[in-house]
């Protein structure tokens, strides 16, 4: 299945995605004029994706196929018309859905990033997620600049429901796209899934044998007094969520008792990897990965309700936690498969893609577990404390996930290779 039998060339396909073209650009300057930015920054997001293939291709009929474009053009065209306010903003999520899958495509076709169909479809659903992510903290930060009230913790959350909804379904809806335009036979422009970056042979440059040799990790062993003092710590974390947890069995307080013992169980994970699996995992890492779970079950005894920051830590540390298996996730199946390519200067945009995705996920499970205890009694295993603390959960996470993508992946490169050399030798095969 070729990414770039997405593009087209046709002339009456060129006319009407030129016609669409047109009308995001004047839905923009109307919004921009009504007082709308949200709407007309939207609008041109389509209208500069739209563009791409005639400006790389420097042809006018190079154009993605017009009913994508249609799909981004929905939302403009219900402003336009007076509707209801949650059907413009349920049919913003499907234009969000159909621009990702446009720029999954455009990454294929005009840089150094190769995708199997598989994985770029993976990556519209993660692109869509984020953008709700992104799009939900700017609609905060410009109704708190304009003072125009922003909508409450419920309507907000099914808002964000509604979007990771339409973002799995996106999913489904790309792949049955791309097969239904390789069925039909489109030709794209000659640029399959091999050729973009990796030659005529479809590799990515790489020895064909084994893994990369530049993933090797050189801070993998710390010094022998630092792994001490790490593991001592570790230790004395674990100690402390095994009195949390007995705490809470004594107390009978349910919700702490998951809140502690599944983190006291977390920690016990990099001993077992390392272990059965045969991933680096040092001491650092270790106590990375207990610290952030040790402080959310600290967190759950009182310091979310107590400290207004407190929250946004845990969100910070625990999202570079995410991000760092993400990089180590994308890493190895970039070094497994030939038909896959991830440079560098991407994988840093992938890293934070995950992160804002999972934050969006993670805040779908924290408003459902609400709902739970709503309907059956109890204690909420995890909280939302409106919409203000959806938004900075959102925003700390994106900057734990950039933290990581800025300094943290070189402590990761020794985990990506092992996990990359459990898969096996360099593959051809599809991902």
């Amino acid at each position: 299945m070729a990414l770039s039998t997405v593009l087209d060339d046709d002339r009456t396909n060129a006319a009407t995605a030129w016609a669409l073209v047109a009308g995001l650009t004047l839905a923009a300057a109307v919004s921009l004029g009504f007082g709308e930015p949200l709407w007309s920054v939207l609008a041109l997001a389509g209208v500069a994706v739209a563009v791409v293939p005639a400006v790389a291709y420097r042809d006018a009929s190079a154009m993605p196929p017009w009913e994508v474009l249609a799909v981004v053009a929905v939302p403009a065209l219900l402003l336009a018309v007076g509707a209801p306010a949650a059907v413009t903003q349920a049919a913003s999520y499907l234009a969000l859905a159909a621009l990702a899958l446009l720029v999954v495509v455009e990454l294929h076709v005009f840089s150094s990033v190769e995708l199997t169909p598989r994985v770029a479809v993976a990556l519209v659903v993660l692109l869509t997620m984020a953008a709700t992510g992104v799009w939900t903290v700017v609609r905060y930060a410009v109704a708190t600049l304009l003072g125009t009230g922003f909508v409450g913790k419920v309507a907000l959350m099914w808002d964000i429901t509604l979007a990771t909804a339409v973002g799995v379904l996106a999913g489904g809806l790309a792949w049955a796209y791309l097969a239904s335009h390789e069925s039909a036979g489109t030709a794209g422009f000659g640029v399959d899934d091999h050729a973009v970056a990796g030659g005529e042979d479809g590799t990515n440059g790489s020895d064909d044998e084994g893994v990369a040799e530049d993933d090797g990790d050189p801070d993998t062993d710390d010094d022998g007094d630092d792994r001490r003092g790490l593991m001592l710590a570790v230790r004395a974390m674990q100690v402390a969520l095994v009195g949390v947890t007995l705490f809470a069995l004594v107390t009978f307080r349910w919700g702490l008792v998951i809140n502690a013992g599944i983190p006291l169980a977390v920690t016990f994970l990099p001993g077992a990897l390392e272990r059965d699996v045969g991933l680096p995992m040092n001491a650092g890492l270790t106590a990375w990965i207990t610290l952030a779970v040790f402080l959310h079950a600290v967190g759950a005894l009182g310091p979310y309700q107590w400290f207004g920051w407190y929250d946004s830590v845990t969100h910070a540390l625990s999202a570079s936690v995410v991000a760092g298996a993400g990089y180590a996730s994308a890493r190895a199946l970039d070094l497994h498969y030939d038909r896959l390519t991830v440079p560098p200067e991407f994988m840093f945009a992938f890293v934070v893609v995950f992160v804002l995705a999972f934050g969006v996920v993670w805040e779908v499970l924290e408003f459902a577990s609400g709902g739970l205890s709503s309907l059956v009694g109890g204690e909420a295993v995890l909280a939302q404390y409106g919409a203000r603390d959806i938004v900075l959960d959102l925003t700390f996470n994106t900057v734990g996930g950039v933290l990581v993508a800025l300094f943290g992946t070189s402590r990761l490169r020794g985990v990506a290779g092992a996990l990359a050399s459990s898969l096996g030798g360099r593959s051809a095969g599809r991902s």
